[in-house]
């Protein structure tokens, strides 16, 4: 027998088995691409489990046609979630005794050694729980998403480490992280068990910051692996909507790992921000931003928990119905804000330069600056990396109404930074289309008046948000982890 097929061999059956678990819900394209490459990896111990969150666009047949053998389809009868899902996985891949669990996304694009690089990293020490990968944006794999991120228990702030910024050598082989997103992320058997199953009162955002942190408590640690290099669309590219999840599990997740006077400054921070937030929205009669924020927040209250059984209104409330023609900004300044995506933020400033705009300026974060840089436009930057992002804002605030815009156009919701302008405008990226929105200057003293009224919630309401996460910090509501085991 040739030397080399004997080592191989051997290198198989010493290799650790590694189940990979990626949860779908009505992502069937994204799914098969994801499979096949799957079974490209130059790993040969590992087994793919799909779980299925009752998808309504052919997934689970087309698994089946594809891959009737190789693939085990997993399927749950309802949607449980990135959460649920998951945790149906990992209890899968528990009670068949793989050594370690891959979860991935199913909208994520592998490369053939991207699971040989993490677990060589899961082995560099017995301290490593969970190892996560050079997350690269799949739109454009000059640039990162992150790697991975730390959390600000301070502010209640995620700090995400090198978010969007453009990929580069970089001479060390691992990053020690908080936590690393679970949409490519390895974990030992050994961890799950001593750490449980992912907690599903999230059902989204926050899940996987509060699995790594319990397993930190628990005495492993949380490394990204860079030369495991795997791709996945932009987070803060899929829309910048207030998100009724991010709203109430920020609360449950420091509610959780925060007591006493740390969980007194945190959640005052948190919940001062989320009523500017909602007050602003209710003055400027944007109710899908007011609706969300407004329901993450009493959802904790009440312990309402898991998948939203309610529906939401549509943004456009506050907006009037005549559109506006891009050429009426000929010979006008016009800022840009970033509250969509980048590919939304360019369509807007390719009209604006059409229509022979006097001056077309972007007020963009720190973070995402990069994914910009190369608009032939002036920018305005906020420095996110500031733990105080009100003062930073207001410090915005007052460039934009020094430098005395004609205009302003926002994608979505509404804007604090349009009462800096004289006029303010919503872009429909659906339609193309621009209308007026009832932001200008002479109402100034809306922004102010948010401000006040939010301190004054703050006050009223502040004492019930300790009570809830004190009840949650007494309650073990996760006593069993996976195999019987516990926590």
């Amino acid at each position: 027998m040739d030397s080399s097929m004997e080592s191989d061999r051997r290198d198989t059956q010493s290799a650790p088995s590694v189940c990979v678990v990626v949860v779908n819900w009505n992502k069937k394209q994204d799914l098969l691409r994801l499979l096949t490459l799957l079974h490209r990896l130059d790993y040969s111990h590992f087994k793919i489990v799909v779980v299925d969150n009752a998808s309504n666009d052919g997934s689970p047949d087309a698994v089946r046609e594809a891959f009737p053998s190789s693939v085990t389809l997993l399927e749950t009868g309802s949607n449980l979630g990135g959460t649920g899902g998951f945790n149906v996985g990992m209890d899968y891949g528990i009670q068949n005794e793989f050594d370690f669990l891959w979860l991935l996304d199913n909208d994520a694009i592998v490369e053939t050694d991207s699971l040989k690089n993490l677990v060589s990293a899961a082995l560099s020490s017995p301290e490593v729980g969970i190892v996560g990968s050079r997350i690269l944006n799949a739109e454009d794999p000059s640039f990162l998403v992150k790697l991975g991120a730390n959390i600000d228990w301070k502010y209640g702030h995620v700090r995400s480490v090198m978010q969007n910024a453009r990929d580069r050598e970089m001479s060390a082989r691992f990053l020690n992280v908080d936590y690393v997103p679970f949409c490519s992320a390895l974990i030992s058997r050994r961890c799950v068990l001593q750490t449980g199953p992912l907690d599903e009162r999230f059902f989204l955002y926050w899940d996987d910051s509060d699995f790594c942190i319990r397993a930190g408590k628990a005495g492993f640690r949380t490394i990204v692996a860079l030369s495991s290099r795997v791709y996945h669309p932009s987070f803060t590219e899929k829309g910048r909507s207030q998100n009724y999840y991010l709203v109430r599990n920020t609360f449950l997740f420091f509610a959780k790992h925060l007591q006493g006077l740390n969980f007194f400054t945190t959640i005052s921070h948190v919940l001062s921000r989320f009523f500017k937030m909602a007050v602003f929205a209710k003055l400027t009669d944007d109710s899908q931003s007011y609706a969300v924020i407004k329901g993450g927040v009493f959802d904790f209250l009440y312990g309402r928990f898991g998948r939203i059984v309610r529906s939401l209104p549509s943004f456009g409330s506050n907006v009037k119905s005549v559109s506006v023609p891009w050429d009426d900004f000929s010979g006008q300044r016009v800022i840009v804000t970033t509250d969509a995506s980048v590919d939304v933020v360019r369509s807007i400033v390719k009209h604006l330069l059409s229509s022979k705009s006097k001056s077309v300026t972007v007020a963009v974060p720190d973070s995402r600056l990069q994914l910009l840089n190369d608009l032939e436009v002036d920018f305005l930057v906020l420095n996110d990396s500031r733990s105080n992002l009100f003062t930073e804002h207001v410090r915005m605030f007052v460039r934009i109404l020094r430098n005395n815009y004609d205009s302003l156009i926002i994608s979505q919701g509404t804007s604090p930074f349009g009462f800096a302008c004289r006029h303010t405008f919503l872009f429909d990226p659906l339609s193309d289309h621009l209308s007026a929105v009832s932001h200008v200057r002479k109402r100034m003293y809306v922004p102010v008046l948010s401000l006040l009224l939010s301190y004054i919630l703050l006050v009223l309401v502040l004492p019930f948000v300790l009570w809830r996460g004190h009840k949650i910090c007494r309650k073990d509501l996760l006593s069993k982890g996976f195999g019987g085991e516990r926590q």
